[in-house]
């Protein structure tokens, strides 16, 4: 009897085992469909056995346990390739949209509207009396200037719009961190403190996501402690350590005026090499800022070289007062300046480099520290040329200048620059300014020296030169108007209006004047008598004098009427070679950016689609080995449905017997 009671026992074990694996069958059915979810299967056990005289009778069956089915290395690699694919993406998605940037208007929008801009100058330089060719030249030059402009403003906005992504990609990493950490606490508490570790199942699926979603940001290393806990960690900084999480950190920097968060864990900065963070600080950092730098170095180019013969040559009409576009720095006025006056520009080399937001030129050492504070160092060659930046320190003895942000790239000894607040590069020589009285037609030319040559006067250490200021050369200009017209009787006066800027201002009517033969490249850079206005793409535009007036746009070397000499040499600007790193003219130039463009954005999406179709691989072996298939699940619903009967059934029988030995007893 007491065998049959064992008997029931082994039955009544068979529908409790065989129960829970269907109710974990339905568990994964009921779940065939929630993200990051593992298969699960009930694993069963004989029970242990006892002596019946020479044999051994068995017990039945229990649940050893209920475990995932996952291959944690698997699971690895698809971590790691998510995060490459999110990498690949960002990049692909980021120069998706500069491209649309480039062609928003159509295909070659940019390029041709700078051949429109030639062909127009071209009809110009044939008909250079023709005011329907100047309108029609400042016509496509507003429009030229205008798409330079909105592109330049468009991919700065590109970045701002990163860094916002950025932020808010942190901010979500960090509440997936804080997930994990939580559930850390709750699997080691359902675990047993890892006495019964792998048994909370559904946490540790939620966890795994988790965990899976921060791999899609950013590379990670995972290891689990003995108590069932994880810690989480980029190269080697902790974001979770078992039941604690460490929140990121940002701190904003302006780039080129862009605010820009620098991301940190504890004090040690994030660095990703793979996930959608590290794709979106390339994008930020290194891809629209490439960009950036090449439409500012063809805009810049295109500006500077035309407005150097632009500024040396005359209109059909000429100017009774003209302001410079730029303001100068108080230290570019005057000698005298507080502070210590520097020159107009003053040219150097690097010694030591090695830094992006500083360098050494020990030529300079031994002026006071706060000589070139607030000047702009304009890099003309080397790695940085074209950019500048505002000196925020400067160390006497050593020649030190350091900058409020730094350069795109490293220094390197022999790189040149200049010293000044003017945007371009300026040099020692002269120009011509020609006052014609309007009733007589009389001309009278004065050339004005611009002395930039660095030779010292009296003091052997640079910058103590007797180098122009702005002031000099606004009292070379009154002193020989003086001594020809008459002191009160000149009928122009230069002067420094009261925001720093350059002016010729008409004080006798009838009097009108223009600028020739400027070797020294001074009225460009300082903005008289110019084309265009601005130092970069998003400030690049047509001048208002030239936009308001189409008569004042030079045509000729001279005020004769017909004259067209300047106006071929604007026309030849088109054909000339004016970037020495890549020699190519303008439009080839632009034609290699957006090639490099179309070139780098095919590529991306390549790289994202292979990259896409081996997680898919991944993925589907994943899902081979943890993924709940409904027909699986229904044959094995099957099994185990059998088995339970079958266990009734056994009840039913030994029930009977039971009741047979207890009647008959």
């Amino acid at each position: 009897m007491t065998d049959l009671f064992r008997a029931l026992s082994v039955g009544t074990n068979a529908l409790e085992a065989n129960q829970s694996a269907l109710q974990t069958i339905g568990h994964n059915i009921a779940n065939a469909n929630t993200e990051g979810y593992h298969r699960q299967r009930a694993h069963l056990s004989a029970t242990p056995s006892y002596d019946f005289f020479l044999h051994q009778i068995g017990t039945g069956v229990s649940v050893d346990r209920v475990r995932r089915a996952l291959d944690v290395t698997l699971e690895r690699s698809v971590r790691e390739s998510l995060g490459q694919q999110a990498s690949y993406q960002k990049r692909m998605e980021t120069l998706t949209r500069i491209e649309d940037v480039f062609n928003e208007f159509n295909t070659g929008a940019l390029t041709n509207s700078l051949q429109d801009f030639f062909d127009a100058l071209g009809d110009l330089s044939t008909h250079p009396e023709d005011q329907g060719a100047r309108v029609q030249l400042v016509g496509m030059g507003e429009i030229l200037a205008d798409r330079i402009q909105y592109i330049g403003s468009r991919l700065q906005m590109e970045r701002s719009q990163l860094n916002d992504t950025i932020e808010a990609t942190v901010t979500q990493m960090d509440e997936y961190t804080s997930q994990v950490a939580s559930l850390n606490k709750e699997i080691v508490v359902l675990e047993n403190g890892g006495s019964d570790n792998g048994a909370a199942n559904d946490l540790r699926d939620r966890r795994d996501l988790f965990v899976q979603r921060i791999g899609e940001m950013l590379d990670i290393r995972v290891t689990e402690s003995t108590n069932g806990s994880i810690n989480v960690s980029h190269n080697g900084i902790f974001l979770v350590s078992g039941g604690s999480y460490f929140p990121s950190g940002t701190s904003l920097t302006i780039d080129d005026g862009v605010a820009e968060s620098t991301l940190s864990v504890g004090g040690a900065p994030l660095s990703p090499s793979s996930g959608s963070l590290h794709g979106l600080l390339e994008a930020r950092d290194t891809l629209v800022p490439h960009f950036e730098n090449q439409l500012r170095d063809f805009s810049r180019t295109l500006g500077f070289e035309f407005n150097k013969i632009h500024s040396s040559g005359f209109g059909s009409q000429l100017y009774s007062t003209l302001t410079s576009t730029e303001s100068l720095h108080d230290k570019n006025l005057s000698s005298t300046a507080a502070g210590g006056g520097i020159p107009l520009a003053v040219r150097g080399q690097v010694s030591t480099g090695g830094f992006s937001n500083q360098f050494n030129d020990t030529t300079f050492s031994g002026a006071t520290n706060d000589r070139f504070v607030g000047l702009e160092v304009l890099a003309l060659s080397g790695s940085n040329a074209g950019e500048r930046r505002t000196v925020t320190d400067y160390v006497d003895a050593t020649g030190q200048f350091i900058f409020e942000e730094g350069f795109d790239h490293n220094f390197t000894a022999g790189d040149t620059y200049q010293i000044s607040s003017l945007p371009f590069a300026v040099q020692n020589g002269s120009f011509d300014i020609t006052f014609l009285q309007d009733s007589t037609g009389v001309e009278k030319t004065f050339t004005i020296e611009v002395d930039l040559d660095g030779a010292p006067s009296g003091v052997a250490s640079p910058p103590f030169h007797d180098d122009d200021h702005l002031q000099d050369i606004v009292n070379d200009i009154n002193s020989q108007l003086q001594t020809f017209y008459g002191a009160g009787s000149e009928p122009i006066v230069a002067e420094i209006t009261s925001d720093n800027r350059f002016r010729l201002r008409n004080q006798i009517s009838g009097y009108s004047f223009g600028f020739s033969n400027d070797t020294s490249h001074l009225l460009a850079a300082v903005g008289m008598g110019t084309f265009f206005t601005g130092d970069n793409a998003r400030n690049f535009a047509l001048n208002d004098l030239i936009s308001q007036n189409p008569g004042l746009v030079a045509t000729g070397n001279t005020t004769r009427a017909g004259n067209n000499q300047v106006a071929l040499l604007l026309a030849g600007i088109r054909d000339k070679t004016v970037f020495d790193g890549t020699p190519s003219t303008l439009s080839t130039y632009l034609t290699s950016l957006l090639s490099d463009l179309g070139t780098q954005t095919a590529g991306a999406r390549e790289l994202h689609e292979n990259q896409s179709v081996l997680t898919d691989n991944l993925e589907n072996r994943r899902q081979q080995i943890s993924g709940v298939n409904i027909d699986e699940e229904a044959t094995e619903l099957i099994r185990f449905q059998r088995a339970f009967q079958g266990a009734a059934r056994f009840i039913r029988v030994i029930d009977e017997l039971l009741a047979t030995l207890i009647q008959s007893t």
